[in-house]
């Protein structure tokens, strides 16, 4: 039996970070592009599709149900691909149901 399987590893990339003088995007970035591309989710959505991959969101923007688990990943994330970042205090007129507690 013939092994059909390349064993060529050098045209694998490792996944795109940023350059040292970059940043990763902040979540008000993300949502924006996602909208510019004409993916339209709600920002709880994006902060539970965030949270289940283990990445730090800001709690402002997370649903009620998850903020104990977001409040743990926040306190615990050691990664480099996120940054808990303070968003202006426009989020809440650019975004007014989330602040429906």
């Amino acid at each position: 039996m013939t092994n059909n399987i390349s064993s060529n590893t050098s045209s694998v990339t490792s996944s795109p970070q940023p350059q040292t003088n970059q940043r990763w995007p902040t979540f008000l970035e993300m949502l924006q592009r996602l909208h510019q591309e004409g993916i339209y989710i709600h920002p709880e959505h994006l902060a539970e599709f965030l949270l289940f991959h283990g990445l730090p969101v800001n709690l402002c923007y997370v649903p009620k149900h998850l903020k104990s688990k977001a409040a743990f990943i926040n306190k615990n994330y050691h990664g480099d691909m996120a940054d808990i970042i303070e968003e202006p205090d426009d989020v809440a007129s650019q975004f007014p149901w989330l602040n429906q507690n």
